[in-house]
């Protein structure tokens, strides 16, 4: 049986815990909260193990640098990080830089392009291929225990960046092309130096290495019966 908790929090309510062998978690970070707010029986076994759908990842980061004046940076998700959106575009400089959405932000401005305010997870990947980004950009400084929209961003393989915080920072830490940001840091102090880094990199062909994530990634098929899943 499948337990979907929304905050740890209130754990403690459920007796389910005393008749349980294996924990199951998406994430050392959640594993980390989870166990900032109770206390387990030493017996039962806590396992990390990241979603069995990322099985194949390709062999290259797709940069797609061309000879255009636009440099394309997408954002995915419902009202994630707004506030360093706006902060972003107040500061930023370069008149190349075209931010483009994919789902709902409360957000106006002349420099951001909604693609589309709602999209199905299956639809992600031709989206993509439809846009041409340059670079993804998950602007949130909450940290995240899971995120599935970095699930396909990492089976499609675009460049990334991102705050180091929560579980993406061991999700992408051995991650080519990938930039993890302090908190204290801004996205526009940053990019022009990855935008030089992305076409620098493509016109010497260095983003070729294959991206192995054996160190990160873990299958685990179960009994569905044999364990439960925490999700914040």
């Amino acid at each position: 049986m499948y337990y979907n908790l929304c905050n740890p929090y209130y754990i403690t309510r459920y007796t389910f815990l005393k008749h349980i062998d294996t924990l199951i978690f998406p994430s050392e970070y959640l594993k980390n909260v989870f166990m900032s707010f109770t206390t387990i029986h030493s017996s039962i076994k806590l396992i990390k193990a990241y979603h069995c759908d990322i099985t194949n990842v390709p062999n290259k980061i797709i940069t797609n640098i061309d000879s255009s004046d636009e440099f394309k940076i997408v954002i995915i998700g419902y009202n994630k990080g707004c506030e360093e959106i706006k902060s972003f575009l107040s500061n930023c400089t370069n008149t190349k830089i075209k931010l483009i959405t994919l789902g709902k932000m409360d957000l106006s401005h002349p420099n951001i392009f909604p693609y589309c305010l709602e999209y199905k997870d299956s639809d992600v990947k031709t989206i993509l291929q439809t846009i041409k980004p340059n670079l993804i950009w998950f602007p949130s400084k909450i940290p995240e225990t899971y995120c599935y929209a970095l699930s396909h961003l990492i089976m499609l393989g675009y460049p990334i960046v991102t705050y180091n915080i929560g579980a993406f920072t061991e999700r992408l830490i051995t991650r080519p092309c990938t930039w993890l940001l302090n908190l204290t840091d801004n996205l526009e102090n940053k990019i022009d130096e990855i935008i030089d880094y992305l076409i620098m990199a493509d016109k010497n062909s260095l983003l070729l290495d294959s991206l192995n994530y054996s160190s990160n990634y873990k299958q685990l098929i179960c009994d569905e019966k044999d364990y439960v899943n925490f999700f914040v």
